[in-house]
């Protein structure tokens, strides 16, 4: 079966919520100045009753969906989609740079520990040479 979000007509069903017990909301026909309107309301109080739901309140469809719509053109205009893309690149040109960077300090740290054991095997092989330790504890 096929969930009903997916077969609906409705722009935002199955994306809106009710405010009151953060159910979906669905499209049902309301009244508004005396003409049946697609509404959003409560999934809850529509299917399961006013004990379950106390929101009553309706938004005509049309309303809520030209809204939406309006606000999505300006928000995905082809101006902002590649500022976005952009700005997405950049980021992860900088992200591979840190990790680029992070691999090159961890092989310098190899490097060094490396050295750093060289030189304590070479000091304590030194005739009549104390262990390093020994050394810092004289100071």
């Amino acid at each position: 079966m096929v969930s009903p979000e997916l077969v609906s007509k409705r722009l935002l069903a199955g994306f809106l919520v009710c405010g009151t017990c953060e159910s979906a909301m669905i499209v049902a026909p309301r009244r508004f100045r005396g003409r049946k309107q697609p509404a959003y309301v409560c999934g809850n109080r529509r299917l399961r009753g006013t004990d379950i739901c106390s929101n009553s309140r309706a938004v005509r469809a049309r309303l809520i969906e030209e809204v939406i719509v309006r606000d999505l053109r300006e928000f995905l205009s082809p101006e902002r989609l590649a500022e976005t893309l952009t700005r997405a690149t950049e980021d992860a040109e900088g992200q591979a740079r840190f990790e680029a960077d992070r691999a090159s300090i961890k092989r310098d740290i190899e490097t060094v520990n490396k050295e750093i054991a060289n030189l304590m095997i070479a000091l304590a092989s030194m005739p009549g040479s104390r262990t390093v330790q020994e050394g810092m504890c004289d100071r």
